[in-house]
């Protein structure tokens, strides 16, 4: 037993449990002193809320603004542990990390009822945005795929009998369920039982690292990365940070979406794309080119192009009636955009909000959630005793007749009394056919969730510390440690590990042997491309420097870009030192820094030039311009250059472009702050800080 044992720790390292009271981080934490809370003004509103969680005590030396606390922004952070009491810090950051990239745009309202959670998403038409899409597609992975991927592994694994004894009381108590007659309750039960039940849940299914579970077979299969270096992910990538692999996984699933739906539009397929690697093209000359060059294209002038270029007769060439019909489907397409948009929203929320629900958090109260969700289950467990299996039959089948043939019947209902008396008696009656207005109302969403957490953090004078910075490593330098446990795998799988590393080492040891004399084939497509990378960087270098001309002109649209192209290691260096009541930013061109003070009697945030010698810790004592914060009533977040001018610049030079904010007041006045490499976390303080309720668009 012990050899197994040593054999499976050199298949799949150890490293700290994702359970632990902190991260796995190279900078120094401390044990968190904790302090009594009180909840926000539009959190203690909600019934759901639980008592306030305790928070850490910081520092209150390096914030400008006093009263308020240090949890970890400074330059080398000591974070507390925890720094939420109840909450591991790596959920912490989880959350915030994709709250910031999922929510763009926040506007104030008012229709709201009191006792509701806000930050909903908007419904409109005019809600949808590229990046919005993407947002979506990536928090879709998150949860959906990874929750469904795991399911199926879970199936799979039973299937398997690998475990043996555990599949075997599912197989007997099955079987005596279907020999009784009473499977549909005994199923019913095992749902009501994991739901009012938690500790039941690691009982009856007990967790295993995705990647390493072949969905198929339900044994163990090398993982897609290569190797196991993280829990939640379905390649097992490695990660310094939980939910990292994951998160990247999502931005790479949307990346090939993209890509696959680019190429269906331009259709390459004989055009003499080479297959010898995946990571390789061939040009009309037949060098070979890596494909990481960014292949920037307007999609639907490149399909036209095409279908040009290979049309044979004048009929094909002939594009009037191509060009109608794509206007039309064109259209189609965008008006019904955020129809799909909104379904997806709601079937992400719910799926979000039934996890909640079903997992204790410090700040909302667990069991009367559960209860909520059980009492339909224990419903339908005493119908399925009581009324006979017929029955059942001949009402659904009943149904389904009745909705298909009568349609007829529908319509003449809907146009006579039926609608008009709901809409005149119960105007919101079309709500109460959501399930988020009924059985989980009062549940949160994973963004709901963060924004409580935010508002807990700034109404304590105790910023929430941001997620700490993902570095890359070095060339030459070495891996991080996995983050595996031994004991992440049941014993009866040790057998299998043993197999799949031994497999594992002889196809490494093979490919290797293959990739050799491929050197000289990439050396030219190196070249060509160190080549096309060098004039793609003297291009955006002379598109600053004109750009760099103008402001100095008098160009307002100069001025707002002036700046916002920086070398990583400046940003970095920058957001180690922002924060939390200072942060540097430029408006109008102007370099400054953004002071959020909530000493006064009201919070408010105001700009001022940076003094003689430009440092952030004097700036000019008079300040250009002021807000409260309360009078906000739309903050949205902006890119310094769209997604192509990004792409284009951090491939060419490397360096990063730092974005901005806008922000309305209720006079209608627009604050465009550019330039800004904290621009999450001051997004985070000004939405958190005030009274205002707020919708997601």
């Amino acid at each position: 037993m012990a050899s197994q044992a040593d054999s499976l720790m050199k298949s799949l390292p150890p490293t700290p449990s994702l359970d632990s009271d902190g991260p796995h981080t190279t900078f120094d934490d401390q044990r968190a002193t904790l302090k009594p809370t009180k909840h926000h003004d539009r959190v203690s509103e909600v019934p759901t809320v639980a008592e306030p969680p305790a928070l850490a005590i910081g520092e209150r030396e390096r914030p400008k603004d006093p009263e308020t606390e240090d949890l970890g922004w400074s330059e080398n952070p000591k974070v507390p542990i925890p720094v939420v009491n109840g909450l591991n810090n790596e959920h912490l950051w989880i959350l915030v990390r994709r709250f910031n990239k999922q929510v763009f745009h926040f506007r104030r309202i008012t229709n709201i009822p009191p006792g509701v959670l806000d930050c909903n998403s908007a419904t409109t038409s005019d809600s949808y945005s590229p990046d919005k899409l993407r947002s979506a597609l990536e928090r879709l992975y998150l949860t959906i795929v990874v929750g469904v991927a795991s399911a199926l592994k879970h199936i799979a694994r039973i299937r398997s009998w690998t475990e043996a004894s555990r599949t075997a009381w599912f197989c007997t108590v099955y079987f005596l369920a279907w020999y009784k007659d009473v499977l549909t309750p005994t199923i019913l039960t095992l749902l009501l039982t994991l739901v009012m039940v938690p500790s039941s849940r690691t009982v009856l299914f007990p967790p295993a690292p995705l990647a390493a579970i072949d969905t198929s077979t339900g044994g163990v299969k090398k993982p897609l990365a290569g190797q196991l270096g993280s829990k939640d992910s379905i390649t097992g990538a490695q990660e310094q940070f939980r939910g990292e692999a994951a998160e990247k996984e999502a931005d790479h699933f949307v990346t090939g979406l993209s890509t696959i739906a680019v190429s269906v539009a331009v259709g390459k397929e004989g055009q003499g794309v080479s297959s010898s690697s995946p990571a390789e093209e061939t040009n009309s000359t037949g060098e070979i080119v890596d494909a990481k060059v960014p292949n920037v294209v307007d999609v639907e002038g490149a399909v036209d192009a095409q279908r040009a270029a290979s049309a044979t007769d004048k009929t094909m060439k002939d594009d009037t009636g191509s060009k109608q019909a794509a206007t039309s489907v064109q259209q189609t397409m965008w008006d019904n955009l955020g129809t799909l948009m909104s379904t997806l929203i709601m079937i992400m929320d719910i799926w979000e909000m039934t996890g909640n629900a079903l997992t204790s958090s410090p700040l909302f109260k667990s069991l009367p959630m559960r209860v909520r969700i059980a009492s339909p289950i224990a419903l339908l467990i005493v119908v399925s005793l009581v009324l006979p299996e017929y029955w059942v039959y001949k009402g659904i089948t009943l149904g389904f007749g009745l909705a298909f043939f009568g349609q007829p019947i529908f319509d003449k209902l809907a146009q006579k009394h039926v609608l008009k008396y709901l809409d005149h008696w119960i105007p919101t009656w079309r709500q109460y056919l959501d399930i988020r207005n009924t059985i989980l109302l009062g549940v949160p969403t994973d963004n709901q969730l963060t924004l409580t957490l935010l508002r807990l953090g700034e109404t304590n004078k105790s910023p929430l510390p941001p997620p700490p910075i993902i570095v890359g490593l070095d060339k030459g330098a070495s891996s991080p440690p996995p983050t595996v446990h031994l004991d992440d795998l049941p014993p009866e799988y040790s057998e299998q590990v043993q197999e799949v590393h031994a497999a594992s080492e002889t196809s490494t040891d093979a490919l290797e042997d293959e990739d050799s004399p491929k050197t000289s084939r990439k050396s030219k497509g190196s070249k060509l491309l160190g080549l096309v990378k060098g004039t793609t960087k003297a291009g955006v270098d002379g598109v600053l420097g004109i750009e760099k001309a103008k402001a100095v002109v008098g160009s307002k649209e100069a001025k707002a870009k002036t700046g916002i192209v920086q070398p990583v290691e400046v940003v970095e260096k920058v957001q180690r030192e922002d924060g939390p009541s200072v942060f540097r930013g430029k408006w109008k061109g102007t370099q400054g820094v953004l002071t959020v003070s909530t000493t006064a009697t009201q919070p408010l945030v105001a700009f001022s030039k940076l003094g003689l010698k430009k440092d952030v810790d004097s700036p000019a004592e008079t300040a250009v311009w002021s807000l409260l914060i309360n009078d906000i009533l739309e903050v949205r977040k902006v890119g310094g250059f769209g997604w192509k001018g990004k792409m284009i610049v951090g491939w060419s030079t490397g360096d990063r472009v730092i974005d901005g904010l806008e922000i309305i007041d209720v006079n209608g006045n627009v604050y465009y702050i550019t330039a800004l490499p904290r621009r999450d976390e001051l997004f985070n303080r000004l939405v958190a800080i005030g009274n205002q309720r707020w919708e997601s668009c």
